[in-house]
């Protein structure tokens, strides 16, 4: 008899009591550890205070269920939004205006105004006029190619040194000539396109003021600042609504 009336009286924490007596206990407990949070809240935590700015002395936990809007978690996250566009490209208008002028000035079989390096404008020059405008003329066609390509799409054609090399391969010119080309258009074919500084800054702008806010919500017994963490501004108005003060 006595053995029996001790397993009863643990009934509600053993496998053969009902799902009924189970709920209630789990409940018993939860409210008992909301009573000790709150009591401990009443006698100490209200009166010891916090200050914003500062690592807060103990763990702060939540009082009462609260939803709020996560203005931290909002900026952080639109910022990341944002840093994802790396840039906005533009069209050079200056930098095209330049490789149109020299263009036209290859075309013509001229090197003095080319703006070239020393070394290279003396080779181009020790050359007879006939070959000298002959690959001056073949940069200027390549250059041409490459002006329409960049005017198309802002920075939409790769030139890479493997693929300008190619091109200077079917002008069929000779090797030393091909050499001479692919050192013109080297110095000359700069990128015809820019990062717009201002249009980037309002499109990452733009893109963040359109993610809606964070907004979370709390439960007692909710973590809402461990020991040691420096109380933000936002910490500190949540920690106020849930009734404690500051110092």
């Amino acid at each position: 008899m006595g053995t029996g009336k001790r397993k009863n009286s643990f009934l509600f924490f053993t496998e053969d009591a009902s799902p009924d007596l189970r709920s209630l206990s789990l409940l018993l407990l939860v409210a008992f550890a909301l009573t000790v949070i709150f009591l401990k809240w009443f006698f100490e935590d209200r009166i010891s205070g916090f200050l914003p700015g500062e690592a807060s002395s103990r763990t702060y936990f939540a009082l009462y269920p609260m939803k709020y809007v996560d203005e931290e978690g909002t900026v952080a996250l639109r910022s990341r939004v944002g840093d994802t566009v790396s840039g906005v490209l533009v069209r050079d208008g200056a930098a095209m205006d330049r490789l149109i002028s020299k263009i036209e000035i290859m075309a013509e079989g001229d090197v003095s105004l080319l703006s070239l390096s020393p070394g290279l404008t003396e080779l181009i020059k020790s050359y007879p006029e006939e070959a000298r405008k002959r690959f001056l003329q073949a940069s200027a066609r390549l250059s041409s190619a490459y002006l329409q390509s960049q005017g198309e799409k802002p920075g939409g054609f790769s030139w890479s040194p493997e693929i300008l090399w190619k091109e200077i391969e079917r002008l069929a010119l000779p090797m030393e000539e091909n050499n001479i080309v692919y050192q013109i258009l080297d110095e000359i074919l700069q990128p015809l396109s820019r990062v717009d500084d201002d249009l980037t800054r309002m499109l990452r702008k733009e893109m963040g003021a359109a993610l809606q806010p964070v907004e979370r919500s709390i439960v007692p017994g909710d973590v809402l600042v461990e020991k040691g963490q420096i109380i933000t501004d936002q910490a500190a108005r949540i920690l106020e609504m849930q009734g404690y003060s500051r110092v």
